[in-house]
């Protein structure tokens, strides 16, 4: 643990709450004496509360704004690639990365864990650190422009956005709900992609969550060892539109006025089936709505 480190973090200002708590455990995971910070990708979810996809969407944000930077090394012995390694910008921010790195992937992570770049502009991968902004309609991973962040790399802009469902819109909120609730989140980067597409397409985000919690229910049996690869990766659900599969309809209103009408109506008929259903609060409620009389109500053998 270091002090410092901790105390420099819990200083930065311009981050959601959520990227904050993640860069103060990975902070508080760091070695003052050897200059280390290597904590297991399971080990910092499990501190933060969050899932290993939620953890590498802050990690982002976070090396993004020149908070820390991300580097990978292979075991020379095993050639196995060792645990990430975290510089963090304790001295001011963190200059951009080579263009030509490879972007870091930890070692207990699935491939699709690791946000891929775009083909055409490289904009979205995990550790580029880029100074020119996304061209039109491209999406960005950075939503706070304050430059008054201290570990902000200075002159960087934040790449344009389309905007959120709604003015007040928490998308990150949304996005956090979205990964907690789907039984197998795949790419963070596509996932957030295809999540905003159908935003900007004006579907409900709540039936969006309505159907992956549905699609988590039906699944359940395969949320076993050897049996995940039948659960499909939250950005292909995304980009088939399965939650319309899953969404609840809307129940029609009810008219009360109408039931009690229709309630009414039997009792008037007098038929011996449909009297035998209707209990005496309902038919006190029907001649206190004026309705029926007492005297209908024991015609119809309903003892008011």
């Amino acid at each position: 643990m270091s002090h410092a480190a901790t105390n420099w973090a819990i200083k930065q200002r311009g981050l959601k709450p959520a990227t904050k708590i993640v860069l103060w455990f990975l902070a508080d995971c760091h070695n003052a004496h050897t200059g280390q910070c290597n904590p297991k990708q399971a080990t910092l979810a499990d501190l933060c509360e969050m899932s290993r996809s939620t953890v590498n969407l802050h990690l982002e944000k976070l090396e993004r704004a020149g908070l820390l930077r991300r580097v990978q090394t292979i075991d020379p012995l095993t050639k196995k690639q060792r645990p990430t390694h975290y510089e963090l910008a304790l001295e001011g921010a963190i200059q951009p990365v080579s263009e030509n790195r490879t972007p870091p992937q930890d070692v207990e992570s699935r491939p699709q864990d690791v946000a891929q770049s775009c083909p055409k502009t490289g904009h979205g991968a995990v550790s580029e650190n880029r100074t020119d902004p996304c061209p039109k309609n491209e999406h960005s991973r950075v939503r706070n422009s304050d430059t008054k962040n201290l570990g902000r790399e200075p002159g960087k802009e934040p790449c344009a956005e389309k905007p959120a469902h709604t003015a007040d819109f928490d998308f990150e909120g949304f996005f956090e709900s979205f990964s907690r609730t789907y039984p197998r989140v795949g790419s963070p980067e596509e996932t957030e992609r295809q999540l905003r597409a159908a935003l900007d397409a004006g579907v409900d985000p709540q039936q969006i969550l309505y159907g992956a919690k549905s699609y988590a229910e039906e699944q359940a049996g395969n949320l076993r060892p050897g049996r995940t690869s039948y659960i499909a990766y939250s950005e292909n659900w995304l980009e088939k539109k399965r939650w319309r599969q899953f969404s609840a309809s809307p129940r029609a209103t009810v008219d009360a006025r109408q039931v009690l009408m229709a309630r009414a109506q039997n009792i008037l008929e007098g038929k011996p089936f449909v009297c035998r259903s209707i209990t005496v609060h309902a038919a006190g409620e029907c001649i206190t709505a004026g309705l029926v009389t007492p005297a209908d109500c024991y015609r119809a053998g309903i003892q008011v």
